[in-house]
């Protein structure tokens, strides 16, 4: 396939994804996903929608795996380590979760970014808070 049409199938995998899920067909919209990634499996367009559906299936380990591509993407966007942080905490691994805001922290560049690391501290800890209720 020609690196042109390569990118055309990419992107109409991609809408093919995003329609599926708007009409509630998760698993049609999935293999979609896949199919796109298989194509570019590093365009940022594909794996930013990708991550909504893994989370609405609590498939976190995917997840991570997603997530860290797009760091690998751009080590420099601390939204992408938060992406980062909401499935650790999907897992339940506060403690990596609070390690990967630590990174993040390390990347603000604007009050946004230091806006939603917060945000996602108070998460970590409250989630963090509530599942040690629970296991007493």
């Amino acid at each position: 396939m020609a690196g042109k049409d390569k990118d055309l199938n990419a992107i109409a995998l991609r809408n093919i994804a995003v329609a599926h899920k708007q009409l509630g067909n998760i698993d049609k919209s999935v293999d979609a996903y896949k199919e796109a990634l298989m194509i570019h499996p590093n365009d940022e367009n594909i794996l930013k929608p990708y991550l909504g559906i893994l989370e609405k299936q609590e498939d976190y380990g995917e997840y991570l795996e997603v997530a860290s591509r797009l760091i690998q993407l751009d080590p420099s966007d601390a939204s992408y380590y938060l992406l980062y942080v909401g499935a650790l905490v999907g897992a339940k691994r506060y403690t990596d979760a609070d390690e990967w805001i630590k990174r993040a922290k390390a990347l603000i560049q604007n009050p946004t970014d230091e806006a939603a690391i917060r945000q996602y501290e108070r998460k970590v800890a409250a989630a963090a808070r509530f599942a040690a209720e629970v296991e007493s």
